[in-house]
């Protein structure tokens, strides 16, 4: 499981001095951040947990405010890199929003974002509506975390890229986030990594990374550990009486499993949709309706590709979003270099359509303190709900907000929950 991580992450303790330069004007403490003794820290925690099973040569994390984004209520966003391989493809980019005056006292909790397929931080899909920023300004530590995907050239080799990035070396990434942001935290406010109330929010693929991060050994260690988990449109299980839809499901994971057995390792996810809206902006005729019927119906879109959706009612994006800034987001991942394409692991994604047909079993999500369940009816809907009720999730109804994580009228209402939710928790710790 460990071997990529084993071997890659090979400098992580040498500590550049030059990090203490990071900007002033930061939460309390930050700016002053021991990120040597954090890397230390990190390394220790997983020698005591791995022995010599897991051997650790320390890399470099940084850690760098780049941006004041509310000046009113001082919140600003960070970015922490990670190197776990070498190359221009092994850093994780985590993004991270706190309220530069945050004290202890005031803190509430850390919210990590898992992202759905082809959705990372990177492009800001979660940060459309600002609602981060309304958690960071409430007391959270918000962050999105880097699932590995990557924006590769259309001349690149992107299966080569991604050969070890697979379901394991994910969840031993998302470890190295976890944890890192829980060290960070915890330096500065001053408090134990104990003491940090974790809450993950899983989107589609992230959500089924989530539910195997609970059940990994790295939801057992102190550092890296997840107290909540909120599941955003996500089917582990199909109930009973779709049992038309879990079929569909086994033909698509026979599919995935012969592109993946005939070694193919990338999955272009975007691809279509960033094609459609280069279309868009450079003012090709009919595009601008090719573009909305291809991410507000992407069950008959995928049917006309011979692909087979996830459930009958499945579209992307939600049918009242402005489709001029839904181009303008999609190209905001990097509009001047409009070949690069943002891929991620087939292997992931087979999985996950593993999951979904019943061909890959999950275990219960108990190892949890808490879960809540978010459906909306033109995502995924209500399939699989019936499994999250048995393991004694809140279920919560998003509105008809497609499959792209809020980005339409209900957004507000549905970041509202989650950040009630999360209070919820934060006052009973």
């Amino acid at each position: 499981m460990y071997t990529r991580f084993i071997k890659q992450i090979s400098c992580l303790a040498i500590f550049l001095l030059l990090m203490a330069g990071i900007p002033s004007g930061a939460a309390s403490g930050t700016s002053s951040i021991d990120l040597e003794k954090m890397n230390k820290d990190l390394a220790k925690a997983i020698e005591k947990e791995f022995g010599d099973n897991f051997p650790y040569d320390p890399e470099i994390i940084s850690f760098d405010k780049i941006a004041t984004v509310d000046e009113t209520d001082h919140m600003s966003k960070y970015l922490m890199k990670i190197r776990v391989a070498d190359g221009d493809y092994g850093v994780r980019s985590v993004t991270v929003y706190m309220r530069d005056d945050l004290g202890k006292d005031e803190f509430k909790g850390f919210t990590g974002i898992f992202a759905g397929q082809s959705l990372s931080g990177k492009g800001g899909y979660y940060e459309a509506d600002y609602s981060v920023i309304e958690g960071a300004r409430q007391g959270f530590v918000v962050a999105s975390i880097d699932r590995g995907e990557v924006e590769i050239p259309m001349d690149a080799d992107a299966d080569s890229i991604l050969e070890d990035q697979g379901v394991s070396q994910t969840l031993a990434d998302y470890f190295v986030e976890i944890a890192s942001c829980h060290l960070i935290i915890s330096d500065v406010l001053k408090i134990s990594v104990e003491e940090i109330d974790t809450t993950i929010i899983g989107h589609s693929l992230g959500g089924t990374f989530l539910a195997l991060y609970g059940s990994s050994d790295y939801q057992d260690i102190p550092i890296g550990h997840i107290n909540n988990a909120v599941f955003v449109d996500i089917i582990i299980n199909y109930d009973d009486e779709y049992a038309d839809l879990e079929l569909g499901q086994k033909d698509n994971f026979a599919r995935l499993q012969e592109k993946y057995n005939s070694g193919t390792r990338a999955a272009d996810g975007m691809k279509t949709s960033i094609f459609l809206a280069q279309q868009v902006e450079n003012g090709v005729p009919g595009a601008h309706e090719a573009f909305d019927a291809a991410i507000s119906q992407t069950y008959y879109f995928k049917q006309l590709m011979g692909e087979k959706p996830y459930t009958p009612d499945y579209y992307y994006w939600p049918a009242d979003c402005d489709t001029d800034s839904l181009v303008d987001m999609i190209l905001g991942i990097d509009r001047d270099l409009s070949i690069v394409n943002p891929y991620s692991s087939l292997e992931s994604d087979w999985y996950m359509t593993g999951i979904m047909a019943g061909e890959i079993p999950i275990g219960n999500l108990r190892n949890f303190d808490d879960v809540l369940y978010i459906g909306f009816d033109g995502g995924f809907g209500f399939y699989g709900e019936g499994w999250f009720k048995d393991q004694g999730a809140e279920i919560y109804y998003g509105g008809d907000s497609g499959h792209g994580f809020m980005y339409n009228d209900d957004s507000s209402s549905n970041w509202a929950y989650i950040w009630s939710y999360s209070n919820d928790h934060s006052l009973q710790n």
